[in-house]
């Protein structure tokens, strides 16, 4: 009898173990907050990064620059996750004006807390990075580049020419007579979903700057920063796309604060390096003898043979002189030498890792097993120092075991069943659709034939090459005739004089160039190799 009762209670145990329920969470899988809520997402989940930048001389606040490293780190991408690789925020310098942000806040709507020091970075902000988004709809191993810029405290945002960065999970057209990006290039797409990188561009820098240059005299007395993003890759060097003074003006202020606190003005910070990981979800499962166990999507980081994945490297800062050396080099490269003024008007940020705590429900998450976040090269760049020193692949952390206030690692061989054979949601919608309005397009000079490329994600994106002074982002700029044909004329000498192969920034002090998807790259159609750009139509999975 003895033995019967020890029997059912070893079947009892085995099945409830078997039965043990693996819950989902959307967020918080690695947090930098004790206690986060979980169900309600209002910032990322946590940040791998460099200590706050205190360096950055006052007069070398008018521009910047750095390298990120294009890697993969996901078997296969998942839905709900996302990580955005080595960049930076951008804001206008309203530290000690903290007061008058709060005032702003208030019009703009703002739902934070108004109370925070930190509020006048939240007015306004240049970001974008390589990485993995909770929208995209077309995912791929290698990461995409998306332009994001935010502004009026996160109220209000623009990703590539045209669109929204996302509503609720579902990036949008922006609204008829909306201001955001204008297209300067004439050299590559900038698709919706995001601008895939190839996979021989592994370990490879991706150069991205920004600069105000002074181009706004062209159709306004007013002659305030138009911010311009420049990359430097294998295969595209040059100008990008541009935010008018307006767009950063655009803003419900007191009278006595319009048009002095914008980026459009004012001097610019950085505060911090950053790989950003705004989403990520796990799995817990408490087993039958009350042990909390959880899981992370599987994330591995290629490493050089020093034992390192280095995420950013030579970020600089530079003089205001720096936006008028280079609107003269695009404009025209005759006499100048812009490897000289680069190194004349920058000074080099030092960084320094911050090995921040994480955590898990509250719980510290000991996710540092085998790493640590260090500066290399003499503090000129930063990223994981792995303790096996070797080329390769290192992984993450995947499973976890809590054990009082902590929750450690442990190997898969060692974790419940249940746990193991939970899989996370594959990410993507083969099914969706980017499409733009017909209204672009009305009283538009356009070429009437619609043109596609391929890409490396599987879509094929349809474009058609509009004049420059008619892309929608232009004309909701309500410039008279004059201006727009001022504007239009910068733009030509642009596109006839900035010739393809020269660099806005210096190269890399260490590695290869990232390469974008060559599907990414055209050329104007006969008679419009000057002043005409690129604009997307569609991007979509095409069943052939």
């Amino acid at each position: 009898m003895q033995r019967l009762g020890l029997f059912c209670l070893f079947l009892l145990s085995h099945f409830s173990k078997l039965t043990a329920a693996v819950e989902e969470f959307p967020h918080g899988g690695i947090h930098k907050d004790p206690e986060p809520d979980v169900k309600k997402q209002i910032t990322p989940d946590c940040y791998f990064g460099t200590s706050e930048i205190l360096k950055i001389p006052q007069t070398h606040q008018w521009g910047f620059s750095w390298y990120s490293v294009a890697m993969p780190i996901f078997r296969e991408p998942i839905s709900g996750i996302q990580i955005g690789l080595g960049s930076t925020w951008i804001n206008p310098n309203n530290e000690s004006i903290n007061e008058k942000m709060k005032e702003i806040a208030r019009l703009c709507k703002y739902s934070g807390v108004l109370n925070e020091p930190s509020l006048w970075v939240q007015f306004q902000s240049m970001e974008g990075s390589l990485g993995w988004w909770t929208h995209t709809k077309f995912p791929a191993i290698m990461p995409k580049y998306k332009l994001d810029s935010w502004k009026n405290f996160y109220t209000y945002s623009v990703s590539s020419p045209g669109f929204n960065v996302y509503d609720g999970s579902k990036p949008f057209p922006l609204s008829q007579g909306s201001l955001g990006p204008i297209y300067l290039s004439n050299r590559i797409l900038i698709p919706p979903d995001g601008m895939p990188t190839t996979k021989s561009s592994s370990g490879g820098m991706l150069g991205v700057a920004w600069y105000p240059l002074r181009i706004s005299k062209e159709w306004s007395d007013d002659s305030g920063n138009t911010w311009t993003v420049f990359f430097n890759s294998k295969n595209f060097k040059g100008p990008l796309i541009f935010h008018s003074k307006e767009f950063w003006q655009d803003y419900p202020s007191p009278k006595d604060a319009k048009n002095k606190y914008g980026l459009d003005c004012q001097a610019a910070v950085i505060r911090t390096m950053a790989s950003e990981w705004g989403t990520v979800p796990f799995k817990k499962l408490t087993d039958s003898n009350g042990v909390v166990w959880s899981k992370i999507p599987a994330i591995s980081f290629p490493t050089d043979s020093d034992g390192r994945t280095v995420l950013v490297r030579d970020v600089k800062a530079y003089e205001s002189a720096m936006g008028d050396v280079v609107s003269q080099g695009i404009l025209s490269q005759k006499g100048i030498d812009l490897a000289a003024a680069i190194s004349r008007n920058s000074v080099p940020i030092p960084l320094t890792a911050n090995n921040s705590p994480y955590f898990q429900e509250g719980k510290k998450l000991e996710i540092h097993q085998g790493f640590n976040l260090v500066t290399f090269d003499n503090q000129t760049a930063f990223g994981f120092q792995w303790d096996e020193n070797k080329a390769g692949t290192q992984d993450l952390p995947s499973y976890f075991k809590e054990e009082g206030d902590s929750r450690k690692p442990v190997p898969e061989s060692k974790a419940p069943e249940e746990l193991v054979q939970s899989r996370f949601q594959a990410a993507g919608d083969s099914s969706f659709k980017f499409e733009t309005p017909g209204w672009w397009f009305n009283g538009a000079e356009v070429d009437p034939k619609e043109y596609q490329a391929e890409l490396t994600d599987k879509t094929t994106v349809t474009y058609r090459w509009i004049r420059f002074r008619d892309q929608p982002a232009v004309k909701a700029l309500r410039l008279t005739e004059q201006q727009r044909e001022n504007l239009q004329r910068t733009v030509e000498k642009i596109h006839r004089s900035c010739a393809e192969d020269i660099e806005f920034m210096a190269p890399p002090s260490k590695g290869e160039l990232a390469e974008f998807d060559p599907g990414l790259l055209v050329k104007p159609p006969q008679g419009k190799e000057v002043g005409w750009v690129p604009i997307i139509v569609r991007q979509e999975i095409v069943t052939r």
